[in-house]
């Protein structure tokens, strides 16, 4: 069923069948996993919430779409009260009968609960999702802060994104930028001297990470970094290395 269901959405994204059977299939993995004891918590939750997810997206096509709405309803009150494996298995169970009732071979619960390396996927799957959502909207709200000038709110924002993702090196260089206009010029290089552990081509750090060193008096110290920056980025991005070695 996920398989199928995913097929569905990669021709046609946002087809409300392939939706709705998707977030069937994850809050059935979601039991396979309470009964199996494979994994912890929070690979269940990333789970239900992958499905819940599913079923806004078959609701915002489909307001009065009656199964998604009490799908909806039954997993927020699981997720609320924290219901035991057993009711949730029975709940699977009676899913599945119903599923076979309606045409064998449909039912989104048919065959997981045996394949525990299958389990393991899925389940890591949703949570990398989960954590792209998490991180992208820390980015977006760290981004939003530092158009306006809030600075310590990118900040504190592009801080709690690093911890999703320690070495993506633009929320690095971000952070970095945000650092500089509040003048925490020995942050500021920091967050550059990492970025270009992570990636030793990237001119922006050069660039940045020498502004820091100027700042705090250091000139020698920005002429080394920057020389070293031409000797390891594309031609195309020497030349704002080069004005600034200059200036």
């Amino acid at each position: 069923a996920v398989k199928a269901a995913t097929a569905a959405l990669n021709l046609q994204p946002g087809n409300v069948k392939g939706l709705f059977r998707r977030a069937q299939a994850n809050a059935a993995w979601a039991v396979a996993f309470g009964k199996k004891g494979t994994l912890d918590n929070e690979d269940v939750l990333a789970l239900r919430e992958s499905a819940v997810a599913d079923l806004k997206a078959v609701l915002v096509s489909e307001p009065q779409n009656p199964e998604a709405r009490r799908e909806l309803t039954s997993l927020r009150a699981a997720m609320k009260k924290k219901v035991g494996v057993q009711e949730l298995e029975q709940e699977a169970k009676k899913a599945s009968a119903g599923g076979a009732a309606d045409g064998a071979g449909d039912s989104p619960f048919a065959g997981m609960f045996g394949d525990q390396q299958a389990m393991k996927e899925r389940a890591r799957g949703a949570r990398e999702r989960r954590l792209a959502e998490e991180l992208n909207s820390k980015r977006e709200a760290g981004n939003t802060a530092h158009r306006v000038g809030d600075y310590a709110s990118a900040q504190r924002h592009y801080t709690e994104a690093l911890k999703l993702d320690p070495k993506a090196t633009g929320l690095l260089l971000n952070r970095a930028a945000a650092r500089l206009m509040l003048e925490d010029y020995v942050g500021c290089h920091e967050d550059c001297q990492k970025a270009v552990e992570l990636q030793p081509d990237l001119a922006k750090a050069y660039v940045r990470g020498a502004k820091s060193l100027q700042l705090q008096g250091n000139f020698g110290g920005a002429e080394e970094l920057l020389e070293k920056g031409l000797e390891r980025v594309s031609r195309s991005d020497r030349t704002e290395l080069e004005t600034q070695l200059r200036g």
